[in-house]
């Protein structure tokens, strides 16, 4: 099964423990700090609250500097889970944004076998192509490009998903947190 962490995640995360800050049983709050010992480098707190699930500190997934925040009703019990779709777990922290590394993995399938797709056999090398300069576009100039080869269907374009590095870090913290909070 394919999984959004990278193996340096992992690894980076290997050394922290779990500390508890705050633990308040009639306010439903716990807040708990992972990290390895002595340091804040590669620190995250999680905050378990009743309207949801706050990750802060030196680390955690999503563009804010600040943190981020689960969707409303969300609590440790659930962020503590042994086995969880990393999907799901993506889909209440992070938002879905074009992503060009998916687009090209998209383009590239299409392009090795465009007749699955319902596309023309002559396309599938201007497909190739286009994959591997996904990068060098934005959002819009991958629109338009798409739109000049005739392959808007109306159904947006592809390429959307999480973003990787974001989705990784996430799982990755989701994934430790876990493994010491059980082990309490």
């Amino acid at each position: 099964m394919k999984t959004y962490i990278e193996p340096h995640m992992r690894t980076a995360l290997t050394g922290h423990t779990l500390t508890p800050l705050v633990r308040d049983e009639g306010a439903r709050i716990e807040v708990w700090r992972m990290a390895r010992a002595g340091t804040r480098a590669m620190s995250v707190q999680i905050a378990g609250t009743p309207e949801g699930i706050c990750l802060m500190g030196d680390l955690h997934p999503g563009p804010d500097r600040n943190g981020c925040c689960s969707v409303f009703g969300r609590g440790l019990r659930w962020f503590s889970q042994e086995q969880m779709s990393e999907s799901d777990l993506c889909s209440k922290f992070l938002t879905r944004a074009w992503v060009p590394e998916i687009a090209a993995e998209t383009l590239r399938r299409w392009g090795a076998n465009p007749g699955d797709y319902g596309l023309e056999a002559c396309q599938a090398g201007t497909i190739r192509v286009l994959a591997t300069r996904v990068h060098d576009c934005d959002e819009r100039q991958f629109y338009d490009a798409l739109t000049e080869l005739g392959l808007d269907d109306g159904d947006g374009i592809p390429g959307y998903g999480y973003p990787p590095e974001d989705a990784g870090w996430l799982c990755a913290i989701q994934e430790r947190f876990s493994a010491l909070y059980r082990e309490r």
